[in-house]
């Protein structure tokens, strides 16, 4: 069993709350000594976050001019900032100046931030980043309009295409919801690392990094899978939750409902996250972590956090289990982002629910998440 405590600040509430938010610990000293230039440094913020919009300019003569406004390709869906602390930790407001950004037009709309081992592995300068597709903050769609030039659409339509800046082309790579970039951690080198396929735009929930296996974790919003990565983004194999882990507390298995989206279909709805092709509650996972051998992942329904074991060579043992229910919150809603601290307590973040905001200003329920950390009781009480 665990117990849980409430100390997170209203700061760190509202900035995983609203993005993703990661600062990697210090790596090895000598394994970056005498290195070129990195885009990233050791104890660095990574953020993600919606890139902004670009309104039209001169407004359309007739119309509602949200029609046209469009997705800011130059702006910033990930960014690395530099901490720049001017004395003894006081609680004083530092500045934070951005010294890397991956724009829109490259990597689309992401959430989920992973890093790898590469200064230890391969003796790099720092680790690689790597960024999952998301609709975290909307699915946006154009249809051409009477002149052959775009215009949003509420609803699916006829020739309808993502708007552009939704998942990105670094490379030439045309993104979809299931991408995953890679951004080169001493060059700053976007490329596409894997797509998850099966993904019709609901998009990908977290995705984390295991050294002890030198593979990757990443929860699927569209069918609930977890999906296992080799350390070059080959798809491995996957975990399926409402399937093989409800049973093993007692719960009903529950198959995917294989619901899918057609932006080409007016039962799509840009404003409704109903139409978006989101795996049902029970089994839709999104927060991940991985601790002393083992894969944690965040359930929707509850919500509750569970985890499975890896076996030697990094496969899943399939001995899922139920660790907790999440209660005495102010709110159910979802887990998205699972880290534990160096005493192994476990720190969880929600999100509030989906919004589909048309004027792009609200992506998801305010005021309503929490910070909560849980430690595990000495002597443990099953």
């Amino acid at each position: 069993m665990v117990t849980q405590s409430h100390s997170a600040s209203k700061i760190l509430r509202s900035v995983l709350a609203a993005a993703a938010f990661v600062v990697a610990p210090l790596f090895g000293a000598g394994a970056a000594l005498a290195q070129q230039p990195a885009i990233y440094a050791p104890g660095e913020p990574i953020v993600t976050g919606f890139s902004g919009i670009v309104p039209p300019n001169p407004p359309p003569a007739t119309g509602d001019p949200l029609d046209y406004t469009f997705i800011d390709l130059a702006g910033s869906s990930m960014v690395i900032q530099q901490l720049q602390p001017n004395g003894p930790p006081q609680g004083q407001l530092i500045p934070s100046p951005p010294v890397f950004t991956a724009k829109a037009k490259d990597v689309g709309q992401v959430f989920g931030i992973a890093l790898d081992d590469a200064p230890e592995t391969t003796g790099a300068a720092a680790p690689n980043i790597y960024l999952s597709a998301t609709s975290a903050f909307g699915l946006n769609i154009v249809v051409p309009d009477a002149s052959g030039n775009p215009v949003r659409s509420k609803v699916g339509a006829p020739g309808a295409q993502f708007m552009p800046g939704q998942w990105g082309t670094a490379g030439g790579t045309t993104g979809s919801p299931g991408s995953i970039w890679k951004v080169d951690g001493t060059t700053g080198q976007i490329s596409l690392f894997t797509t998850i396929a099966a993904n019709s735009g609901a998009g990908l929930g977290d995705i984390v990094f295991d050294p002890a296996s030198q593979q990757f974790f990443v929860s699927d919003l569209d069918t609930g899978l977890i999906y296992r990565l080799g350390a070059d983004g080959t798809i491995l194999d996957t975990f399926d939750h409402g399937v093989n882990g409800r049973p093993n507390h007692g719960l009903a298995a529950v198959p995917d409902d294989g619901s899918e989206i057609s932006i080409t279909d007016p039962s799509f709805n840009t404003e409704d996250p109903r139409t978006w092709g989101f795996t049902q509650p029970e089994r839709k996972v999104y927060g991940l972590a991985v601790h002393s051998g083992r894969v944690y992942y965040a359930v929707a329904d509850g919500p509750q956090i569970w985890s499975i074991g890896l076996n030697p060579d990094g496969s899943f043992a399939g001995d899922a289990r139920w660790e907790l229910d999440v209660t005495g919150l102010p709110s159910t809603n979802e887990v998205t982002n699972i880290v534990f601290d160096p005493e192994g307590r476990m720190i969880l973040a929600q999100r509030g629910p989906q919004v589909g905001s048309y004027d792009y200003t609200v992506f998801a329920e305010p005021k309503t998440s929490s910070v909560v950390r849980y430690s595990r009781e000495v002597p443990d009480d099953p």
